[in-house]
């Protein structure tokens, strides 16, 4: 899967390339401060677990639930404005010319925009934890429904069918969290470096990645609404698929419609953006598979 590589790459970065040692490892510093969309959401996470972390937990659910497509977008404006300003600058054609080629360059210029204020690793912390922590409770409250409404406790027992499948049906919540979260990011990147490689001006390639961004989510959450909602309970009534593991089944297909959607449109920019820089296989042994 494309969206894998890309995940993998991202938090392996080239730390040994020029171009990433002198914009993270070894940053020029200045008084200039970026606000971002990445910004926010994590100084607003620490400051509410500081302060108020009752309000962080009733709250960390729509975090969670913006925060996908929110630092999707981010991701795509910094990595096109990064590459552009390159371009603006004239030093990206002299960047292409690293022994790695165009694309190893391309990449350091991108990693280097989500490292550059440790953004990328501390969202990605805060996403772990939260997603591990709702694991974890679902499965203890889960194990003490399924206690405190046995024999042992009640005269009216309910089934255990209902508990796994509330269970199940929470986890795969949890689960188009995360992957909203890894996919939408592997989006903005790839967006950000193929609009980069259409125009030189940091405008146009904010303006067109955040259009071409929202543009394609959108097609995403409307065809997981088709067919996901609309379509697969037709189709349920049609077969006769009832109780609580129909459900269950439901939700899973839900996920898998709505990852297998994005993860064509990724997969399809990945190959254009090779084939627009015409990438040998050897330009890309840096990335893991």
């Amino acid at each position: 899967m494309v969206t894998l590589r890309l995940w993998r790459a991202l938090n392996r970065p080239p730390s040994t390339h020029p171009v990433f040692q002198r914009t993270v490892v070894l940053p020029v510093y200045s008084e200039t401060h970026y606000l971002s969309w990445a910004n926010v959401i994590i100084s607003l996470v620490i400051g509410l677990s500081r302060y108020a972390p009752t309000l962080l937990f009733l709250l960390m659910p729509l975090i969670l639930l913006v925060l996908g497509l929110t630092y999707g977008l981010d991701c795509a404006l910094r990595v096109g404005s990064a590459i552009t300003r390159e371009h603006e600058r004239d030093t990206y054609s002299l960047l292409s010319l690293t022994p790695s080629g165009p694309f190893s360059a391309m990449w350091a210029l991108c990693a280097s925009a989500l490292y550059r204020n440790h953004d990328f690793m501390r969202l990605r912390d805060i996403v772990r934890v939260s997603i591990s922590s709702g694991v974890v409770g679902a499965v203890v409250v889960a194990g003490l429904l399924l206690v405190f409404t046995s024999n042992v406790f009640t005269r009216f027992p309910q089934p255990a069918t209902l508990t796994f499948a509330h269970l199940l049906n929470f986890l795969v919540i949890l689960g188009a969290v995360y992957v909203e979260y890894v996919q939408s990011l592997a989006l903005g990147v790839l967006v950000g470096m193929a609009v980069a490689t259409y125009t030189a001006s940091r405008l146009d390639a904010s303006l067109w990645a955040f259009g071409l961004y929202l543009l394609l989510q959108a097609a995403v959450y409307v065809l997981t609404l088709l067919v996901g909602f609309t379509l697969l309970p037709l189709l349920y009534d049609r077969l006769h698929l009832t109780g609580d593991y129909a459900l269950t089944s439901l939700s899973l297909l839900r996920l898998g419609i709505f990852g297998a959607m994005r993860e064509l449109i990724v997969t399809a920019l990945w190959r254009s953006l090779l084939q627009r820089l015409n990438v040998t296989p050897m330009e890309l042994d840096f990335m893991p598979r």
